[in-house]
């Protein structure tokens, strides 16, 4: 996947969604130019993410779901 797709705001807030419904994330709250305030699941305390943080967070999440199904290697420099 390039990281371009990640530059349109609605796939960027799909994917935040399904790691919320899969509870990846306790709740994700866009705050617009590509910024995020997550809980992360078992945290209390919201996290401020930047465009690039979100990128690597959506990233890391889709690499581990190819991952697990055999079909990426996790050690891969993307």
């Amino acid at each position: 996947m390039s990281t371009t797709v990640l530059t349109d705001q609605d796939i960027v807030s799909d994917f935040m969604t399904v790691l919320v419904a899969h509870r990846h994330l306790h709740t994700a709250e866009q705050l617009g130019d590509g910024r995020w305030r997550v809980r992360r699941t078992g945290t209390g305390r919201p996290e401020f993410l930047t465009a690039d943080q979100v990128e690597e967070l959506v990233m890391d999440h889709v690499i581990g779901a190819f991952a697990a199904r055999g079909l990426a290697d996790t050690d891969a420099d993307f």
